[in-house]
């Protein structure tokens, strides 16, 4: 990331990783493109958590991002990859992180003992959204016990 965006809506994007120096993000360079779209999703798996029980997931979070009535993101768990689950999305009101959050979830229900889990991180634009600098993620770890 280089630190953009943020001009008119919100804080720019980070300038570095949480750890190291690349994220995933909407934009990288800038604000989101404020037209109507997606929804995007960026998706990891299949993550195999055989063996594993209380399985959680956790990662680094700065999001910039209009109210939830204009632009929408989301965060998702699926035990197949076809069927998902919303974990997580964003408030009406819009949010402004200036620094790294940590964001951590119990996926155990959808994971424990499964070769075929699914993580998928998505934005959309509805309706007349302002431009924000978008959402980064860095350090995703998944983890359970034996």
């Amino acid at each position: 990331p280089l630190g953009l965006g943020g001009e008119s809506y919100g804080n720019p994007d980070p300038s570095a990783g949480y750890t190291g120096t690349n994220v995933y993000g909407i934009n990288l360079e800038g604000d989101y493109d404020p037209a109507v779209g997606g929804p995007y999703y960026l998706t990891a798996g299949p993550l195999d958590c055989r063996h594993f029980r209380t399985v959680r997931v956790s990662f680094m979070s700065w999001l910039n991002i209009d109210s939830s009535g204009y632009a929408q993101c989301r965060f998702e768990v699926s035990a197949n990859g076809t069927d998902w689950t919303v974990l997580w999305d964003n408030t009406p009101d819009p949010i402004t992180d200036s620094d790294w959050q940590r964001m951590e979830f119990d996926i155990s229900e959808y994971a424990e003992d499964n070769p075929n889990v699914y993580l998928r991180w998505g934005y959309e634009i509805i309706d007349r959204a302002y431009p924000y600098s978008g959402w980064n993620i860095d350090d995703v770890q998944v983890w359970g016990t034996l």
